[in-house]
C-alpha cells in the first residue's frame, strides 16, 4: 500500500487548527491510508495541531492505517517534550518517516 505525503508549512497553530484538521481528514477518508506528515518547513506547533495529529493517528490506528511524520529538530522536540514521540513515529527525514510506515 502506498502512502499519502501531506506537506505543510508556516505555524500550526489555533488559528490555523481547522484547515489543517481537515486536510488530515480528507486525506484519510476510509482510516486505512498510511499517512506521511513532511513537517520539514513547519516553523511552529501548536497544541491544536498535536491534538489534530493525535486524533488522526488514532483513528487510523483503529481502521488499520497508519501516521509518520518528518520533522525538524524544533518540531520533534515538541513531540519529545509532550510525549508523543512515544506513540507517534517523528523522525528527521522522509526516508526515516517512510520506514516507520513499514513497521
Amino acid at each position: 500500500m502506498s502512502e499519502t505525503l501531506l506537506e505543510f508549512d508556516g505555524r500550526l497553530e489555533s488559528s490555523t487548527a481547522q484547515a489543517f484538521q481537515r486536510r488530515l481528514a480528507e486525506a484519510s477518508p476510509s482510516g486505512n491510508e498510511r499517512l506521511l506528515l513532511d513537517l520539514s518547513r513547519v516553523t511552529f506547533i501548536g497544541s491544536a495541531a498535536l491534538r489534530a495529529i493525535l486524533v488522526t493517528a488514532k483513528r487510523l490506528g483503529t481502521d488499520g492505517g497508519r501516521l509518520a511524520i518528518c520533522a525538524p529538530p524544533h518540531i520533534a522536540q515538541v513531540f519529545t517534550i509532550s510525549g508523543l514521540d512515544a506513540v507517534l513515529p517523528v523522525r528527521s527525514d522522509l526516508a526515516q518517516a517512510r520506514e516507520a510506515l513499514e513497521v
